[in-house]
């Protein structure tokens, strides 16, 4: 039978409970809801009946999840076994218990009887936390793309935050080759948010980590380096304006700042500051911000040689983790703390090997995404080792080392024997540059531009001949052009059509043939400038776009629990209640110490000390003793000239007399 119209009216007010976050109250309604429907009563004919009290049991459990109340969200799925909408919540309730394990095990039978979303959702989570990254990598790719844009944006954040989560920076690229189905979705729906000039704050952490993604998938590309640190300055963005500057924003200001100013490091900036943040990125930023310091000279080194690993936070990623225990090492080679160093390789291998062996059962860190992540390691970790005994003086012992290594992985192996070359002093000169590059590098390196350029510079310093396949028409013109050989560079630009070539032709005309090069701008350069059919007086007439509100509603999709984090998002409204109660407590304090708060702050407490109308130094010597713009009479009579002649005395002037002259005896004797 269909509800009635008052229960009808009562689950709206449920709804706009749920809406304005009265969770208390949305429990209380849910239980007086039930009471009053004939399945609460045991009469389960009605099926209709069974089914809305079976989604009131549903809702309360997801404001009891809400309000962290995992104890009651456990009894109540206990005492309602058959219904299975409360399943799902029952395996978050495990993974918020951090039962990673039981959440895994029901959330996998869940789906094995019929696929649920959320499910999907905790399996992928829980395999996530238990070190096992690429099998909540793949379970992402099993969840299909819902069409809700919140949704989206909530399984897009937790998929790449797990696949950033174990990234190795630098060791991927065009050989990780990666061409990712849910990337390209996350890249689509950040470039939509693009067409604005702000993204809303419920897409920062999208931003965050696909802005991180391109840090760490695409470490040989500056153009996306670069465009990676534009996402993490939107999700800045975003989170200023939501937030503000106070203290709440720090939590989730300082990993988008740590990136941030990474991305700019990477980018080759030397004035960059790491900020101080929450407590996941401080030990990172402290690190990172003395190798800086040591690296251009500056700075004090440290005494203690634990200094940082007292402050290493246990929750954190794999990725984190192997850095900073790389970084310690690194700091202790450059301050010649050989042991010190020694140990932080041993941690680094620790991980690496608990990484990869099985008879663990429980890895401190997560497993390598692939073989050649695990190669990059070893490598780095034998290059400073042999360093380590080259610096003792053991350089046999260092070559040594390094001639044993033997990699799979292009980067690992050509790191390798790159530094064994430099050991042995074979890139002194070019011709040993050359023979280094072309015997280290494997031919995956080779095609590179950056490489072939090298290599060509190398052939001219040694004057050897450059093979034919090196270098391209288009390359052989730019290596001219950035030398100087501007005749030469001629015959490699004036052949080709496209607008940069023409320019490039025109330029060195100018240092070789002016005259041809004013004539050839005249006349000779047919440049194809893009076309846009944009009218102006529209554009300035067109309403600005403004952002989609999205509201809640008691559909099981909007209703789902949200696992990105442990804890619920927060609503602009309960932030301002947060700072209102704050406020509240702060004043109560200043009243507590016998301070006055009835009275208005001072307006000068943002201006400096100099500025400021008590000060007693402000603008001394400038100071006007009259009224502003006023006079007195006694002022204008002195500079009334006729009325000073007229009162002056009537005897002569003295100007012309002169002094009597003549000596004149010394009185006195």
């Amino acid at each position: 039978m269909p509800l009635s119209k008052s229960t009808l009216e009562r689950l709206e007010e449920l709804q706009s409970l749920f809406e304005k976050q009265e969770y208390d109250q949305v429990i209380s309604e849910c239980i007086s809801l039930r009471s009053s429907s004939k399945a609460e009563q045991g009469d389960d004919d009605d099926e209709s009946d069974a089914q809305l009290a079976n989604i009131l049991y549903e809702i309360q459990a997801k404001a009891h999840l809400q309000l962290d109340q995992l104890k009651e969200v456990q009894d109540l799925v206990s005492s309602q076994s058959n219904n299975s909408r409360l399943q799902p919540l029952a395996a978050y309730a495990q993974y918020r218990l951090k039962n990673y394990s039981k959440a895994k095990k029901l959330s996998t039978s869940i789906i094995e009887e019929s696929d649920n979303v959320l499910a999907r959702h905790v399996l992928a989570q829980s395999l996530y936390r238990m070190g096992d990254t690429e099998s909540s990598w793949n379970e992402y790719h099993s969840i299909s793309i819902p069409d809700d844009e919140v949704e989206q944006a909530q399984l897009l954040t937790n998929a790449l935050g797990v696949r950033n989560s174990n990234a190795t920076p630098l060791s991927v690229g065009s050989e990780n080759g990666e061409n990712d189905a849910l990337v390209e979705k996350a890249q689509a729906i950040f470039s939509k948010e693009m067409m604005n000039s702000e993204i809303p704050f419920d897409m920062y952490e999208l931003a965050y980590n696909l802005g991180t993604y391109h840090l760490l998938f695409n470490a040989d590309d500056a153009e996306d380096t670069s465009e990676g640190g534009s996402i993490l300055e939107t999700a800045e963005t975003a989170i200023r304006n939501e937030l503000g500057d106070d203290e709440e924003a720090i939590e989730d200001l300082a990993p988008v700042l740590t990136n941030i100013a990474w991305s700019k490091h990477r980018g080759g900036s030397e004035s960059i500051s790491y900020p101080k943040g929450a407590k996941g990125t401080e030990f990172i930023n402290k690190v990172n911000t003395t190798i800086l310091k040591e690296k251009n000279g500056g700075g004090q080194r440290a005494e203690k040689e634990n200094s940082f690993e007292k402050e290493l936070p246990a929750n954190i990623t794999s990725l984190q983790r192997r850095l900073f225990h790389y970084n310690q090492a690194i700091l202790a080679f450059r301050r010649k703390q050989y042991p010190v160093a020694k140990t932080q390789l041993q941690l680094l291998q620790r991980c690496i090997l608990a990484a990869s062996n099985q008879r663990l059962k429980r890895p401190p860190t997560a497993p390598c995404a692939t073989s050649r992540d695990l190669e990059f390691w070893k490598s780095r970790i034998a290059v400073l080792e042999a360093h380590m005994l080259e610096q003792q003086g053991k350089v046999k012992e260092a070559k040594e080392l390094l001639g044993k290594q033997n990699y799979e992985s292009d980067y690992a192996q050509a790191w390798t024997q790159l530094h064994l070359k430099r050991i042995e002093g074979k890139l002194e000169t070019p011709e040993d540059q050359l023979i280094a590059l072309e015997t280290c590098l494997p031919s995956s390196f080779q095609s590179k531009p950056a490489v072939a350029a090298t290599r060509a510079m190398l052939y001219q310093k040694t004057g050897k001949t450059m093979p034919g396949e090196l270098l391209d028409d288009e390359q052989r013109g730019d290596m001219l052009l950035s030398q100087g050989e501007y005749e030469e560079a001629i015959p490699y630009f004036s052949s080709r059509s496209d607008p940069a070539s023409q320019a490039n032709y025109l330029l060195c005309l100018t240092f070789t043939d002016p005259e041809k090069a004013e004539e050839v701008a005249k006349s000779g350069l047919d440049f194809e400038f893009p076309s846009f059919d944009l009218d102006a007086e529209a554009l300035e007439a067109q309403e600005l776009p403004r952002l989609k509100a999205v509201r809640a509603t008691l559909s099981d999709k909007t209703l789902a629990v949200s696992v990105i984090s442990s804890q619920p998002k927060r609503s602009h409204e309960s932030v301002m209640k947060r700072r209102a109660k704050k406020r509240e407590a702060y004043v109560q304090k200043l009243q507590e110490r016998g301070l006055d708060t009835s009275k208005a702050p001072n307006p000068d407490r943002w201006l400096p000390k100099h500025e400021r109308r008590n000060n007693k130094n402000r603008r001394r010597g400038q100071q006007h003793r009259g009224a502003q713009g006023g006079y007195s009479q006694a002022d204008a009579a002195k500079l009334d000239v006729a009325n000073r002649a007229a009162i002056a005395p009537s005897s002569k002037s003295t100007a012309h007399m002169t002094v009597a002259g003549g000596e004149t005896g010394r009185r006195g004797g």
